[in-house]
């Protein structure tokens, strides 16, 4: 029920001439706006879409998520939001860009990460979203517009991939396959998800008890989840750090304990600290679950477990 709420009332679903009072303007109720739905949901998002990638080579310690980095010559900044390759070389993909970076120049970022920019930044998303049905006939403003976060972290209540333009008779989004959306028929009939709702078995208390505790310990306990750089296997003789965030619950301080399972033949520890580096060596190959165990100062634990990552022959 508290997600419907979130569904209907902004007309996410049921759009605003699907209401009662629909074409009387209830001025009284809502003197604002006459009526009780926004344009579109979303309005509380972040509207910043945003996007460059920069190339880096030639580099001596490796970026961080997160981190802020700065152009030696140039000055320009950026935040990384995530980037793909190595410490050696690779490409950094920013966010709240400032300035522009030389070609060649030293970039460092505040966690100690440093390389020479190879080329200069590429605009892949503009800085202003994209939230009418159909797009906005820009490229580089796609309709929904782009997810802030990689697909293994969860995304901010404010990403902007969460905003949806909707018909006037309802229902978020349209499948851009079956045709050009019609802001004046529903869209239900193109839309891939699902109707339902979750409803408990019967009225037993216990059923509210238990939805209750995973409420419960989504506040208490450390909610934690990993980043590495999007790498998802290396040779033999390589190396990945994996961090551990808590992205909300616990109380800090917080400690933090690390252990693989390799091909599922039990897990070993690796140690401790909110970063781990993975250096691998023969013998190492194979199939990995990378585990992070996060106990806060409270004694409440929350984990995360990264399956399948591959550790292969060089």
């Amino acid at each position: 029920n508290m997600i419907e709420i979130i569904n209907q009332v902004p007309g996410r679903e049921i759009g605003y001439k699907n209401w009662l009072k629909w074409g009387t303007w209830d001025y009284v109720s809502y003197p604002d706006d006459g009526h009780p739905f926004p344009d579109y949901w979303g309005i509380w998002v972040n509207t910043d879409c945003g996007e460059w990638e920069l190339d880096y080579a030639s580099g001596t310690s490796a970026f961080s998520e997160g981190a802020t980095v700065t152009g030696d010559s140039s000055g320009a900044t950026g935040v990384i939001k995530w980037f793909s390759g190595d410490t050696a070389s690779g490409t950094l993909v920013l966010k709240e860009l400032t300035g522009t970076f030389e070609n060649g120049e030293l970039i460092t970022d505040d966690d100690s990460g440093s390389a020479s920019a190879s080329g200069t930044e590429t605009m892949t998303s503009d800085p202003e979203c994209c939230f009418e049905m159909g797009g906005c006939g820009d490229p580089l403003r796609p309709y929904p517009p782009v997810r802030q976060t990689t697909l293994d972290q969860k995304m901010s209540d404010l990403d902007p991939h969460l905003c949806f333009d909707m018909s006037e008779y309802g229902h978020r989004g349209y499948d851009p396959l079956v045709g050009p959306p019609d802001p004046n028929t529903p869209v239900q009939d193109q839309y891939t998800g699902t109707w339902e709702m979750y409803t408990p078995p019967n009225d037993d208390p216990r059923v509210g008890e238990m939805l209750a505790r995973h409420v419960l310990n989504a506040i208490i306990k450390p909610m934690v989840y990993i980043t590495n750089g999007e790498i998802e296997s290396i040779a033999v003789g390589g190396s990945v750090k994996f961090d551990a965030h808590v992205e909300t619950g616990g109380t800090s301080p917080y400690s933090y304990e690390w252990s693989t399972n390799k091909d599922e033949t039990g897990w070993v520890s690796q140690g401790t600290g909110s970063s781990w580096t993975f250096n691998t060596t023969g013998g190492d190959e194979g199939t990995y679950a990378v585990r992070c165990v996060v106990t806060d100062s409270q004694s409440e634990t929350g984990e995360v477990i990264w399956e399948g990552f591959e550790v292969s022959t060089p």
